[in-house]
């Protein structure tokens, strides 16, 4: 298969995704609980609904834990409301605000530091917006 057709084969399969990602909308808010543990990720307006999907299967596997996020710089008014409904309020930190020092600009180590930040108070995990937790999770 040449690189055209495998581009948007790639690219009908990723709007397929969203089509059924959007359901996520319909569903009821996550009970974020203040447990000391925080659930983290680097998300922007391009992946709400992705994230939203890999958020809530998580935490609904997980069954603890509240939720902190380091904006991209691209999440809109908009989608700040969907995600204080979704997942308790949670905790935007902009990357514009953080102080990488001595480490690279970029997004990576801006993400990298802001949980080093959060893991003085708090366990915390990371998650990508390109998951989806399917089965339990006994560790």
């Amino acid at each position: 298969m040449n690189m055209v057709a495998e581009t948007a084969i790639r690219k009908l399969r990723e709007l397929r995704y969203l089509a059924g990602a959007r359901e996520i909308l319909g569903t009821a808010p996550v009970p974020a609980r203040d447990d000391g543990v925080i659930v983290f990720s680097m998300i922007g307006t391009r992946v709400l609904l992705p994230y939203l999907v890999a958020a809530k299967s998580l935490h609904c596997r997980l069954g603890m834990g509240s939720f902190a996020l380091l904006d991209d710089g691209t999440l809109t008014t908009t989608d700040r409301e969907v995600l204080a409904h979704h997942l308790g309020n949670p905790r935007i930190f902009s990357i514009a605000d953080v102080d990488p020092g001595p480490c690279p600009n970029g997004g990576c180590w801006e993400r990298l530091l802001t949980l080093l930040d959060l893991r003085r108070d708090h366990y915390v995990i990371q998650l990508d917006s390109d998951t989806v937790t399917l089965g339990p999770l006994p560790e």
